[in-house]
């Protein structure tokens, strides 16, 4: 249960985790803290929800089986487009990030070009073996980020100014909440863990809440730490990065006394992408297995898992400058539809219109419960058409 709660913190922790800080600081430390806990509930209630539409569906299936169910053919072909492109447009950005971080590793030496595709088909055998040896990378690769995250925390606290905690600006902290929304996007992983969990409904509670706890508890000490180095002016104008597609560890090379936490804080921005990638390349695995019928055997999966890095690869190296663009379209309004949207709306069917009782309401609180999540998700929707994330 352990593996399997670490595959969910793996996958959120990802390449929203470094852009953050960079996000909520025009806002402040108690309004970014405030949505930060909003978007946690959001996320444990969205997962518990497509965890309940999973029980109702065949051993195996993943979201098309479920879109087609539940919303019919075409509302399942429709979705399961949105669906396809939040993934690639995912692969893109990991595949891209991966290779730029590379490069920093190296001392660039390795070319970012090289170095997506030696990220990219490192991680091939372990998508084709499958969810066991997801899970044991994964616990390796969280572990790591975890004692990376404590050197960081360790070396960077007598940097901190208390008093940036009375800076605050709650109408600039909404613009923030999409990107906090992507960093605590994990659903995507909920059917392959039914499956590997054998659909025990229990553990599955458990390792959904516990598991998308842990990264709000990192992501509320990195916002700390990272806005309070500012606050005490070590990083210079952060917001300046929101403009460049840039991450608060590339933020550390502005300042060259504080050159002697860059290395550490690039291991830690290399360790939570390779987990977030580990799990977000499995589950796009089996979406397409589901959604083509292909079975999950020796030449037919090896070819699968081909198409499934070949393609984003091929896209982050003809176009290298795709990563703003590819986490606008797979953490923006497409993420708020499928993760936001989606799951009360086919709970809502599956409760109400099929009336299937197989499994008690993972989520209480009704029809209204319901209709506040798909407001919240609408609200951030709204947000993104008025403040659109940067792609320049």
């Amino acid at each position: 249960m352990t593996g399997a709660t670490l595959l969910i913190t793996g996958t959120a922790m990802g390449i929203g985790m470094m852009a953050l800080p960079v996000a909520t600081k025009p806002g402040g430390f108690i309004p970014a803290s405030m949505n930060y806990f909003l978007c946690w509930l959001f996320a444990v209630c969205t997962g518990l929800l497509l965890l309940e539409a999973c029980l109702w569906m065949p051993a195996g299936s993943s979201f098309m089986t479920m879109t087609k169910r539940l919303l019919g053919p075409l509302g399942g072909h429709l979705f399961w487009s949105f669906y396809f492109i939040f993934f690639l447009m995912g692969m893109v950005a990991h595949v891209i990030e991966g290779g730029q971080t590379l490069n920093l590793i190296t001392s660039e030496t390795l070319p970012p070009w090289m170095g997506s595709i030696v990220y990219s088909f490192a991680f091939f055998p372990l998508i084709y073996l499958g969810v066991n040896y997801v899970e044991r990378l994964n616990i390796i690769l969280v572990s790591l980020a975890a004692i990376a995250f404590g050197v960081f925390i360790y070396l960077s606290y007598h940097q901190i100014d208390l008093n940036f905690v009375h800076q605050m600006d709650f109408a600039k902290s909404w613009p923030a909440l999409p990107i906090i929304m992507f960093a605590f996007g994990y659903q995507l992983i909920i059917p392959t863990l039914t499956t590997f969990m054998r659909r025990n409904v229990k553990k599955m509670r458990i390792v959904i809440i516990v598991g998308i706890t842990i990264p709000l508890i990192f992501y509320l000490i990195w916002e700390f730490v990272i806005l309070g180095i500012d606050s005490a002016g070590a990083l210079g104008e952060l917001s300046a990065f929101r403009y460049q597609g840039m991450s608060s560890v590339n933020a550390l090379t502005t300042n060259p006394a504080l050159s002697y936490l860059l290395p550490i804080g690039i291991t830690f921005a290399f360790l939570t992408p390779a987990a977030s990638f580990a799990t977000f390349s499995l589950s796009f695995r089996d979406f397409l297995a589901d959604g083509m019928e292909i079975e999950k055997q020796k030449i037919k999966k090896a070819l699968l898992c081909f198409f499934l890095f070949l393609i984003p690869l091929s896209l982050a190296l003809i176009y290298p400058d795709l990563f703003s663009i590819a986490i606008r379209y797979a953490g923006g309004i497409n993420m708020a539809i499928i993760f936001g949207l989606m799951p009360p709306l086919m709970v809502w069917i599956g409760r109400y219109q099929k009336h299937y009782q197989t499994v008690p309401p993972q989520v209480g609180g009704g029809r209204p419960v319901l209709v506040l999540l798909i407001l919240f998700a609408l609200f951030n929707i709204a947000i993104q058409l008025i403040f659109p994330f940067p792609t320049h």
